[in-house]
């Protein structure tokens, strides 16, 4: 009677779309493979002994059995959760020792998921847990510090003659953006908020870009297409053509950048960092700052990075594709 080897048979062929064959060692793998070839051969053998039966079915139990695969959804689930985390403020301003640890978790993690075979459902435990608690650790908060450094400056600056000799919607529009700022700094500080850390964040990121804008313009710089270029900088760090560029190209665009911030600085501190260039006439003021875009915008236009494992795997798809029709 075969009845018993037919279902072993069919029982052993189904654990091959599962995660203990999938991830278990090639030894294991091989071993199931090797159990069930068998087994489908006394099945089809007309006169087989009780034995080779028995044996059959004894060999696909202990190859089923055997299987040191374990699942790794938890795992990945985890793993796409902490890059979902990277974006939050916890994350983005935690300090560099707990950024660094939820990292290593995070790499840790993934070179699991990148070679499962054989592990042991500890290791995979582990490290689901070794990226929870770096996670959970993470501390960083709303920062403030630069947007409160630009509103203390307001009374000195409003006592200047860079504000009272403006023309009068310069010194509206820094007003405006003043009494912005402070709002920001009151929500980012207000645990009863309803916005989330992330949108404090933002609008403290805006705030302090409006006021440094309306503190320069009171200068005569125009520096919007600047503030503009330098705002892309996170859609350009995750583009394609930074992420998989050179690291000098990166280096180029990320000093360009740092320049361009730095001017930006000096420009609406004329009393501080800022000295030397408010000493500067009106053009050679703008000659800087169209210098600076003009360097960061070739910086950026520079990048040209390509993610070569998407076009290999492109290229193999019409590899592919085209012996189907050979």
């Amino acid at each position: 009677d075969k009845s018993q080897l037919v279902a072993k048979l069919a029982e052993a062929k189904g654990k091959k779309n599962d995660a203990s064959y999938k991830n278990a060692s090639a030894a294991k793998q091989a071993a199931l493979d090797n159990a069930i070839t068998s087994a489908e051969s006394i099945v089809k053998k007309a006169g087989a002994t009780e034995k080779e039966i028995s044996d059959a079915t004894s060999a696909l139990n202990n190859a089923v059995t055997g299987l040191d695969g374990h699942d790794t959804s938890a795992l990945q689930a985890a793993v796409t959760a902490a890059e979902s985390k990277k974006k939050t403020v916890a994350y983005m301003n935690a300090s560099d020792t707990k950024k660094t640890a939820f990292d290593n978790a995070v790499a840790a993690a993934q070179a699991i998921l990148d070679s499962p075979k054989g592990k042991t459902e500890q290791e995979i435990s582990d490290a689901e847990t070794q990226l929870e608690t770096a996670s959970n650790a993470l501390d960083g908060t709303v920062d403030t510090s630069k947007l409160q450094v630009e509103v203390n400056k307001a009374d000195s600056l409003k006592k200047s003659v860079q504000y009272t000799n403006a023309v009068q919607d310069k010194k509206s529009a820094y007003d405006t953006a003043l009494t912005a700022a402070e709002s920001a700094l009151a929500d980012a500080k207000n645990a009863q908020s309803a916005n989330t850390p992330e949108q404090k964040q933002i609008a403290v990121n805006g705030a302090l870009l409006q006021l440094q804008t309306a503190a320069a313009a009171l200068n005569g710089v125009d520096i919007a297409d600047l503030q503009a270029e330098i705002a892309l900088e996170n859609s350009v760090k995750e583009s394609v053509k930074y992420v998989y560029d050179t690291a000098e190209k990166q280096q180029a665009y990320n000093k360009a950048l740092q320049d361009a911030k730095e001017l930006i600085s000096k420009l609406a501190d004329p009393a501080g960092q800022g000295v030397e260039v408010a000493t500067k006439s009106q053009a050679d003021r703008q000659a800087l700052v169209n210098t600076a875009l003009k360097s960061l915008k070739n910086a950026k236009d520079a990048l040209n990075g390509v993610n070569k494992t998407v076009l290999q795997a492109e290229v193999d798809d019409d590899s592919h594709f085209s012996k189907s029709f050979a």
